[in-house]
This record gives structure tokens, sequence and C-alpha cells, in this order.
């Protein structure tokens, strides 16, 4: 009788082990958050550039660029938000959250990236979650082996310097898909789901802050922070869509703070 229990026991563990998903957002039950119409207010298919959500900033970080920089450009396209760096400069933007998500959130937004792999040139995208210079941001770069990388990035950023670390990296031939990022308290899990990927996969998991973010989106053609660039004999392009708020506690104006 007593064997026969612990083989129960076990059937019962290995059962409810199976129910839950790849990724630990219902194992942990539902999100604290605002309806699901307030949420609404704050998601975006990028049918228009929405001015009311999203700001514009362009960094070089390295003032002797300065004279060789032009800033990359914003456009929407067939209901994409489509960032393109100009060919034959030093090309940024970052497309950013005039709100700021607090407490414990939900979100994901949809990335297609067009790099040119034959073209040996610095090509680069993003998803960042940022507060005061704290940055987790999810990259892609083309890597010299014409794979496109994703990578998972932590760090600080300030004026005139960058500070922080390469955690995590991944290699595709090619990435169309989605990306995911949950805050759970100070704990943010980052996921990917590839065009083939029928589930969430995690890239990272790793203590953030607790503190509200702001969202970044964005491209870059060169290295931050290098005084020689390889020559942007190209372009380099990425495209967004369907940046979605699944949960959030609380969403605030930037000017709020």
């Amino acid at each position: 009788m007593k064997k026969t229990l612990i083989a129960t026991s076990l059937i019962c563990i290995i059962l409810l082990g199976c129910v839950q998903t790849k990724t630990d957002t219902k194992a942990l039950g539902p999100i604290k958050s605002l309806p699901a119409g307030q949420l609404a207010e704050f998601n975006d298919d990028f049918n228009t550039f929405r001015e009311d959500l999203w700001g514009k900033s362009y960094h070089l970080f390295r003032e002797d660029g300065k004279s060789r920089f032009a800033a990359a450009d914003v456009e929407i396209q067939s209901g994409q938000l489509v960032v393109t760096t100009k060919k034959g400069a030093l090309s940024s933007v970052t497309v950013y959250s005039k709100f700021l998500i607090v407490g414990d959130f939900d979100i994901q937004t949809d990335i297609f990236v067009d790099f040119d792999l034959s073209i040996p040139m610095r090509q680069n995208a993003h998803f960042a979650l940022s507060h005061k210079g704290l940055n987790a941001t999810i990259l892609f770069e083309r890597e010299n082996n014409k794979k496109v990388v994703m990578k998972m990035w932590r760090g600080k950023v300030g004026i005139g310097r960058i500070r922080g670390s390469i955690v995590k990296r991944k290699y595709f031939s090619e990435f169309s898909g989605s990306l995911r990022a949950v805050r759970r308290g100070e704990k943010l899990t980052c996921y990917y789901r590839n065009k083939m990927d029928a589930d969430w996969k995690t890239l990272y998991k790793y203590r953030f802050t607790i503190r509200d973010v702001g969202v970044g989106l964005g491209v870059k053609n060169f290295y931050v922070g290098s005084s020689s660039n390889p020559k942007a004999s190209g372009v380099c392009s990425v495209r967004y869509d369907n940046f979605i708020i699944n949960a959030a506690e609380k969403i605030i104006e930037r000017d709020e703070i």
C-alpha cells in the first residue's frame, strides 16, 4: 500500500508540472493590473505615429563624431513603425515612450529585423526598458559570421559613459517575431518568440529595478564609444509592430515625476 501511495503521488506531481506553461507568468497568477480599457489607450498598432505616446531622441555619445552624424528616419509604412539609418553617416534614433510603467507589468512588441547581412557594417536594433540610465535591453546585431545575434544587455548609461555587460546570446539566420518583458517585484524576465515558435522562450531573468520604467525602440549603425566605425555602405532598417501592454499596475506620464 505504501509503494502504491508513493507511485500515485509521483504521478500527480508529474501531471501538475505538465499543465504549467513554459513561462512562469501563469504559475504565479495574474498581475494586479489596470482595466483592459485603460491599458488599450497605450497599445499601439502603428497605423499612425502617435505623438501622444512616443518621442524621438538621437544619441552619438562622442563629440568627435558629430560632423558625421545624421538622424535615422522614422516612418509609418503599411501599419508598421519603420526605423532606418542614413547611408554613409553615423546614424541612430530611439523612439521612446512618453509614459512610464509603474509596478508589475507584462508588455510585448513585434519586431522584424531586416538586416542586410551581406554588408559588413554595424547593424543594431533594440527593445529597451530604462529608469534614469539603468537599462535592460534586448539587442539585435549583425555578426561577422553573417548571423543575427540576439543579446541581453544590462547596464547603466550616463553622459558620455556606458557601463554594462552582455549576459545572454542567441543566434539566428533571421528574426521576425515578438519580444516580451514581464516584471514582478524586482525580477524581470525577458522572452522571445520567433515566427516559427509556438510558445514563448525565456531569454534571461534577473534582478532589475522596482522603479517606474520607460520603453525604447530604435536602431543605430555604429559602435557606441568607439573612435572608429565600419563605413555605413548601406542602411540598417528594422520594423516594429503591435506594441501591447498586457498588464500593468499603473501608467503615468513622464512629466508627472
